[in-house]
């Protein structure tokens, strides 16, 4: 009878080296397409567009406050200012924004009438109006106006880049106490009640 061949190792002194040829390396077939019989090309990861700003506010220092927050976020960027209603209509229809950031109050008028000239047009984007006057009329007027948020200029610039986000999505946003108020007003309560 022939000689068992004792298996080898190389890492065993005193054994003859293996002669089998060594495997081929694992590799991952490439995608097929089904009808052609050819590999697919490999997908690019998708690049989001950031979120193109439109800043509309009479002090410099409000804008500069807003402008290096929005910036600071890799999802944002800033395409214009604007310091009245004349200029922020001119610098909605040649910017077109995503977002439009306004102040209520305007040298030349106030958001209001900016509001209404860009609906009647068409060409109002989604808007967020930041004013010093936390009153509930003034929201329920801009939300009907065709706005999609209103806070107030003092609240922290996180939670103006926040609201930038959520509009930009199609939600509604407003300050904690402004929906309050609005959810009140629907239910046609004055001050909420203690239940007891």
């Amino acid at each position: 009878p022939s000689p068992r061949h004792e298996r080898t190792s190389p890492h065993l002194p005193g054994r003859r080296p293996s002669l089998r040829p060594p495997r081929p390396a694992h590799r991952v077939p490439p995608a097929v397409d089904a009808h052609a019989g050819q590999p697919l090309p490999l997908r690019p990861h998708a690049i989001t567009a950031p979120i193109r700003i439109l800043l509309v506010d009479d002090h410099t220092d409000v804008r500069t406050s807003l402008r290096s927050a929005i910036e600071a976020q890799p999802d944002m960027r800033v395409t214009g200012e604007a310091t009245s209603g004349e200029d922020t209509i001119a610098r909605v229809k040649e910017t077109r924004p995503d977002v439009l950031v306004l102040d209520l109050h305007l040298t030349d008028g106030n958001g209001w009438v900016v509001l209404e000239r860009l609906a009647t047009t068409g060409q109002l984007p989604p808007t967020l109006v930041l004013s010093a006057c936390e009153e509930s009329v003034f929201a329920r007027r801009l939300l009907a106006a065709g706005a999609r948020g209103y806070l107030m200029k003092e609240a922290p610039l996180a939670r103006i880049v926040a609201a930038i986000r959520e509009i930009h999505r199609g939600l509604l946003v407003a300050s904690e106490q402004i929906s309050t108020q609005l959810m009140l007003s629907l239910i046609h309560i004055s001050e909420p009640t203690r239940p007891y």
